[in-house]
């Protein structure tokens, strides 16, 4: 008998797998030289005066989960780089705190998004695989500094921008070697009354590996959580975002300008059901976790991402179904059964017809 998982089972299982080891994605990678790995959301970047300015993102976490009238983004990168100082801009709604978040809550994530396995017998379809198991501008004003906080090797500053143009200015003076194209970009935000937090991670080694967890807690807009996305337009490279929405109940995600987002991006849950897991019970009761991938950016990211509660909270990924083939060389046991017993009709047929004959 041979025991194979069905393909859309594998699949799936290999989808929860990618996104708990690698949940690649939630913030825009740019750089004043050559483009790096990028992520979705804020804008990362070399410092100007860093001849080693190449700034590689290898894994990125997020954590998105609301508190009253607060939102709480929980970040955590995994970079590889020979720079020994690199920037991090995140526009967000309202003024953000900045403080650290804790590993546990990313560790938990595995255990609360590993399926539970039912086993269910097939007598009737033959095994798929056969036998055997299968496979600036000056004079501008810059920037109000609403507040500094130095998290070990990260100093984040909380900025209230009147002016795109004195924003630019501000992080041109201090370092930061962010794109043209992200310059454009941040206009958006300046026009609607966006803050940013300008983070500086500076340690005399080599920046190299996982930093701690960076969580953001700002007032949630009236509209609802949202996801800051739009500067991933200014990506160069096809994007993964990958977001764990935690709250009372299964969370839609759209753009926030209403529109839905390109079916090619396949903006269905991964993972869908109560939290179990005590790390993250301080979260929300029910998570939510999608995969986004962009292949074209500029044309498939129109704004922020937005979430509203779903119409139902079905369950998704929770349980997967192993079939075990029940077959004897091959043949299914069912089908062996069914031919077994009609020989044996047919040979008892025979032998009240030879005795009535004799």
């Amino acid at each position: 008998m041979n025991r194979h998982r069905m393909g859309d089972v594998v699949r799936r299982v290999a989808g929860i797998a990618a996104s708990v080891a690698l949940m690649v994605g939630v913030f825009t990678a740019v750089q004043a030289a050559s483009p790096a790995s990028a992520c979705a959301c804020g804008g990362m970047a070399a410092l100007r005066d860093d001849p080693n300015g190449d700034v590689m993102i290898n894994h990125e976490y997020a954590i998105i989960s609301t508190h009253g009238d607060q939102e709480q983004v929980d970040m955590r990168l995994d970079l590889d780089t020979v720079a020994t100082n690199s920037g991090l801009i995140l526009p967000t709604p309202a003024p953000a705190t900045v403080s650290l978040g804790t590993t546990d809550s990313f560790a938990a994530l595995a255990a609360q998004m590993t399926p539970k396995v039912v086993s269910v017998q097939d007598w009737w379809n033959p095994d798929p695989s056969g036998f055997g198991p299968g496979s600036a501008a000056v004079n501008q004003p810059g920037p109000t500094v609403l507040a500094t906080v130095q998290l070990g090797p990260l100093q984040a500053t909380t900025l209230a921008a009147s002016n795109s143009a004195g924003l630019t200015a501000w992080l041109d003076k201090n370092g930061y070697g962010i794109r043209p194209e992200v310059t454009s970009l941040l206009k958006s935000y300046v026009s609607r009354g966006w803050y940013f937090v300008a983070m500086k991670l500076t340690n005399n080694a080599t920046l190299k590996g996982e930093i701690d967890p960076i969580r953001f807690t700002f007032t949630t807009p009236a509209s609802g959580p949202v996801y800051p996305l739009a500067l991933s337009q200014a990506a160069r490279e096809a994007q993964t975002v990958n977001l764990y929405v935690f709250g009372d109940h299964r969370m839609n995600v759209t753009f926030a300008d209403g529109t839905q987002l390109p079916p090619a991006v396949d903006a269905y849950p991964l993972w869908a059901g109560a939290v179990d897991q005590k790390a993250l019970l301080a979260y929300g009761g029910y998570l939510t976790a999608y995969t986004l991938y962009f292949d074209n950016p500029s044309h498939q990211i129109t704004d922020d991402l937005a979430f509203s509660r779903a119409s139902d909270d079905d369950e998704v990924g929770t349980v997967v179904y192993e079939t075990d083939y029940m077959d004897i060389l091959g043949i299914p046991l069912g089908w062996v059964c069914v031919v077994g017993g009609i020989v044996v009709v047919a040979l008892i047929l025979v032998g009240v017809r030879r005795r009535r004959s004799a």
